[in-house]
Formats: structure tokens, sequence, C-alpha cells
């Protein structure tokens, strides 16, 4: 039998090794790289998400049966992911290639145990800043590729994947280093912050990625901060700009690429179905290109009307203000995802999953910090009235 201040101990206790633990894993997936596979920079980040999802899960068990007597608690972006993971379950039984739909299932079920993870995680300043150590290690990577003139991709596939990972990244920092409720105080913890900054940055503006500057202009409104810095942000925005106007002038190959993506997306439009064409299909059924570059019509071209239960996991954890680094670090990868494939990229996914998971975690938690004070104002006003009332309330009415 266990006090409640000692439950209280222990779940605090378990909170921070998971904390730490989820830390780990979020600086081994995006640094993950084997060299002299095909696929160097992607696969072994999924190996890395296969191995460490399950080990951290199997690791909270072990804690959990050490004293703490808490289970997991499910919230509504919970139940919207296991329906979401049911329908792709089900999409095997219809789709055109088996084994490219297991392939990401696959993908998806570590993801899934990320989520659930980072929902019995307090905090996760320790994977921010985890997330910014990894982009400095891909940071000195690009530094070596500009030096031998090869393409600034860092510890990723293209520069494509590693601006957005880093934009992600920077936007985690930004909110806790400079922006955020601790930023006028010099704790060890921004102070590690502030400090991987510039390697972040780098990875999210050196390849010049169009994606990651969306990102950066979309989730720029949700940082946390004094409103002064908004000119300061105003003024960043307009040498974007310029920067982007100067890039599509230079480059021709600019103009292409978005014309090609117009086409990509006018074939997904048209080939839509009432229930998709199966998880993991696209590249299936449309051999020339792997992903939709939109990840909302790529997973409305594989599953159909099933797609929304996976929207309805972070439309639910967005609203409210609680954890802005986590949400401008989830609304960063979902603007991504309008004209690229973050969500099929190991590391961006990965942050993706588990920020979801923690902001879906905290809003309950506010809900139900909120029925409480209801409920105590309601008591409150009941005793005032039978008071005014001259009424002493008995034993059976409390």
């Amino acid at each position: 039998m266990f006090s409640p201040l000692a439950v209280s101990c222990a779940v605090v206790a378990v909170s921070r090794r998971m904390a730490l633990s989820l830390a780990v894993l979020g600086f081994l997936v995006p640094t993950a790289f084997w060299s002299g596979i095909l696929s160097a920079p992607v696969s072994p980040k999924w190996w890395a998400l296969w191995i460490g999802a399950p080990a951290l899960l199997l690791l909270k068990e072990v804690m959990q049966d050490s004293g703490s007597g808490q289970g997991y608690k499910t919230t509504p972006s919970h139940w919207f992911g296991l329906a979401f993971l049911t329908y792709c379950i089900a999409s095997l039984g219809w789709a055109v290639s088996f084994d490219d739909g297991a392939a990401a299932l696959l993908q998806l079920l570590p993801l899934a145990l990320v989520f659930v993870i980072a929902a019995e995680t307090e905090d996760l300043t320790p994977l921010r800043a985890a997330l910014g150590g990894a982009a400095m290690v891909s940071a000195a990577v690009v530094a070596v590729q500009w030096w031998r003139g090869e393409e600034l991709a860092g510890l990723f596939m293209n520069h494509t994947a590693l601006a957005e990972f880093g934009m992600v990244a920077l936007l985690g920092l930004l909110s806790g280093g400079v922006t955020g409720r601790d930023a006028g105080a010099w704790t060890s913890s921004r102070r590690l912050q502030v400090l991987l900054i510039p390697g972040a940055a780098v990875c999210a503006f050196a390849p010049m990625s169009r994606g990651a500057f969306l990102a950066f202009v979309v989730a720029l409104p949700f940082l946390p901060g004094p409103r002064q810095r908004w000119l300061i942000w105003a003024g960043l925005l307009v040498a974007l700009a310029a920067l982007l106007s100067v890039d599509f002038a230079v480059n021709s190959d600019r103009a292409v690429s978005m014309a090609a993506r117009m086409d990509i997306w006018s074939w997904t439009v048209a080939n839509l179905s009432w229930f998709g064409w199966g998880v993991g299909n696209y590249i299936t059924v449309f051999p020339i290109m792997e992903f939709a570059h939109n990840e909302p019509l790529h997973f409305a071209f594989e599953l159909g009307l099933g797609s929304v239960f996976l929207w309805l996991v972070f439309a639910w954890a967005l609203p409210g203000s609680r954890a802005p680094a986590e949400r401008a670090m989830l609304v960063a990868v979902l603007a991504e995802g309008m004209v690229g494939f973050p969500l099929h990229h190991a590391a961006t996914a990965f942050v993706a999953a588990a920020c979801a998971g923690h902001l879906a975690s905290l809003r309950r938690r506010a809900s139900i910090v909120q029925s409480a004070g209801r409920s105590r104002r309601c008591t409150g006003a009941w005793y005032e009235r039978l008071a005014a009332r001259n009424i002493r309330p008995t034993a059976a009415s409390r």
C-alpha cells in the first residue's frame, strides 16, 4: 500500500527518467547513419525507432511495476490514433500490394509507441536539447559537404529532409532558449539551448528549402514571448522573402519543380477514392513518384476517409497555450507536410508523434483541472445558498 505522497514522488521520478530516455532516442534517430549501404541516411533512422520505441515502452513498464502504480491515461487523440491504425491494418485487405502496405505499417507502429510514451512524460525539454544536439552534428557534416561542393544534406537523405528537421529543432530551441518563459533567467537548460541554436540554424537555412521556410513563417506566431519581439520577427520574415526571391530568380529549377509538384497533386486528386488504395500503396499505383509531396493528399489517396483519423489526432492535441515549444514544433511539421512528406521521414515523424502525445496529455490534464474548478465553484455556491437560508448541511447531503 503506497501513500499518495510516495505515489506522486514515484510518478515524478518515472517521468524524469522517461524524459531523459526519450531524449536519448531523440538524438539517436536523427544521427543514425550507416555508411556503405544503399539507404545509409534513411534505413538506420527507422532501425533506431524500431528498436528504441519498444525498449522505451518496456522501460516504462519496468519502472511502473517498481512502485509508481500509475497506468496509462488515454485521451481522445489516443482513440483517434487507434482508429487510424485499425483502418490502416484493415486497408491491407484491399491494398494493391500487401508487401508495400505492411512496410508502411511497420513505420507507423513505432511512431504510435512514441506518441504513447510522450503522453506519459511531464517535460520534453531534454528532448528539445537532444534534437538540437543532433542538428549540431549534422551542421558539422554540412560544413564538410560545403567544402567539398556536395549537396548540403548532413546525415539525411537530401537537403530538404535536413532543412525540415533543422527548422523543427530550431523552433524548439528558440522557444525554450530565447522567447520562452525562462528566457529571462540564465539557467543551465536555457544556456544549453542557446548554444545549440547556431547548429540548428545552419541545418534549417543553409539548404534553402521552401518547405522549411514555410514552416518557419507558419510556426512563428506560436512562439511565446513579449509582443515587441514581433518587430525582430517581421524583419527576419522580410529578409527571408528577399532571400527566396533571389533564389527563385537565380535558380530556374525552382519553377520547374513547382510545376512538377502541381502535376503530381492534380494526378493524386483525380485518383482519390472513398476508401483509398491501401496504406503504403502510393508508389504502387503511381510508380513514377513515391510520395505526393503533400501529406493530406498522400494519406487521402492511400486511406480515403480513414485518413481523417490521423488529422483528428493532431487537431485535438493542438488547441490551447500549453507547451508552446512543442506546439510550434508540431505546427512546423504539419506546415512542411503541405509541400513535402515529413511524416514519412523518421526524424520529423518522431518529433510530430512526441509533440502530439505530449500536447494531448497536457490538454487532458487541463480539462481535469477546469472540471475540478467548476465543481468547487458549484459546491461553494451550494453552501452559500444553504447558509443564506440558515440551513446546515447534513452528513448525507455532503
